[in-house]
């Protein structure tokens, strides 16, 4: 116990010295405060500097702290993600998706399109990319097991009501919206150098028929649920081939179960 604290604490040191001196970790903080400003004042109008900055803070430690004690575990044990150039194809189909619905910019459903489109590439004799799908689809299961763990653990924090009209009578609900930038550590394929790539976690919720605290709990287990699968799928299976084809298709199925479940257990 004391050798891995102490490997901890020294991991931490030296990771937040990359992300401090990382220029697109401050591009992400401005763009998650303003995704985060629009997104409240759309709903509950100018919201006070203060608590902008209180909610804004509060999840970026948060989410800092818990991708470097993610990536922290992850290296004691042993395991390393190795990335080269070809993953940066996922940004431009994650920005095209979120177009269609911000919801599909989660790496569930891009990680699908880009192996559809590489898969289409192979047909008509083309390839200009070729991504390790079992290293992303574990990748992805890791991401939101942490999404999950952030969930439970500060996703009713900074909730605010909201009055709704539903069924001719206003009603008032409880919102809850967070945006965590999770630094994750890979080394860059083939040298020893470590580079930091952020995910941003976003989450919006309601809390009609329990509290909030209760809301984002069972909504973190299902999140945390669908992580722990896709870890043991992508990690421990190794999938490939048609196999590979299955699980990296079912991805977005089983995304998409999360809500169909938590809407189930809100109307039940």
């Amino acid at each position: 116990m004391t050798a891995f604290v102490q490997y901890a604490i020294l991991y931490m040191a030296r990771k937040m010295g990359l992300i401090l001196g990382d220029p697109i970790f401050f591009i992400m903080v401005l763009y998650s405060i303003v995704v985060y400003k629009r997104q409240i004042e759309k709903i509950k109008g100018k919201i006070p500097f203060k608590y902008l900055v209180g909610a804004i803070g509060q999840d970026l430690i948060v989410g800092i702290f818990i991708g470097i004690i993610g990536s922290c575990l992850l290296s004691y044990k042993g395991i390393n993600f190795e990335v080269d150039t070809n993953i940066l194809v996922l940004i431009p189909i994650a920005f095209l998706l979120i177009m269609i619905h911000p919801r599909f910019g989660c790496f569930s459903y891009v990680i699908p399109v880009a192996f559809m489109i590489e898969g289409g590439m192979r047909i008509i004799g083309g390839i200009f990319y070729q991504l390790n799908y079992p290293m992303l689809v574990s990748l992805v299961g890791i991401l939101h097991i942490l999404e999950g763990l952030l969930v439970i653990a500060s996703g009713w924090h900074h909730a605010y009501s909201v009055p709704i009209y539903e069924n001719k009578k206003l009603v008032t609900y409880k919102m809850m919206r967070h945006i965590w930038i999770v630094p994750l550590f890979f080394n860059l394929l083939g040298t020893s150098t470590v580079v930091p790539l952020y995910a941003l976690l976003a989450y919006g919720d309601h809390a009609k028929v329990r509290s909030t605290k209760a809301q984002s709990f069972l909504t973190g287990c299902l999140i945390l649920t669908f992580g722990l699968i896709l870890t043991l799928l992508g990690y421990y299976i190794h999938p490939k081939g048609l196999q590979a084809s299955g699980i990296i298709l079912l991805m977005p199925v089983l995304h998409e179960l999360i809500f169909m479940v938590e809407e189930y257990c809100n109307k039940n």
